[in-house]
């Protein structure tokens, strides 16, 4: 069991598989508790069930805020996780993360994408330890790198530090 906790509350993730009578295939199942928040109709997980069902994947919402994915194909299941875990993703205050710079404004700093769908910004007095003029010195769109997530401003924005990152692993 995977416990993550965000804004909305606790979200409890756990899995399962069992195999069905003749053995040779399985069906999988993932809850996914504390979600209720995230699923209006229209939302992305509702999108994401309607996705789902056309590849043979059964995502069920019970009104106690839990998702079930259902199966014969485990892979299926796999991914529509996959796609559940990204959805609700919230970085952890500390934690480090490796992603792709999506954009860059040239005097400002540089958004990197720490989950699909979910970028951040390193402003450019994070990026390295020594003055930097534009960010295009340090980083270009495409490029990967690592990032330490050092909270969320008062305008709900994430803040990262490549600087941080660089330090804690070393390469300071």
């Amino acid at each position: 069991m995977v416990n993550i906790t965000n804004d909305m509350g606790n979200i409890s993730i756990t899995s399962e598989v069992f195999m069905n009578l003749a053995g040779d295939a399985a069906t999988s199942c993932f809850g996914v508790k504390g979600m209720a928040g995230r699923s209006k109709e229209g939302g992305p997980l509702q999108l994401l069930r309607r996705e789902s069902m056309s590849k043979g994947v059964d995502v069920s919402f019970n009104d106690d805020g839990s998702i079930f994915i259902a199966s014969s194909d485990i892979e299926a299941c796999r991914a529509a996780r996959k796609t559940i875990e990204d959805i609700v993703f919230e970085p952890e205050v500390g934690a480090l993360y490796y992603g792709e710079v999506k954009r860059i404004i040239s005097n400002l700093g540089a958004f990197v994408e720490l989950a699909p769908g979910k970028d951040a910004m390193c402003h450019i007095k994070d990026l390295e330890f020594k003055r930097t003029e534009k960010v295009e010195d340090v980083l270009n769109v495409g490029d990967k790198t690592w990032v330490k997530f050092t909270g969320i401003d008062e305008k709900g924005r994430w803040n990262i530090s490549r600087k941080d990152a660089l330090r804690e692993r070393g390469e300071a």
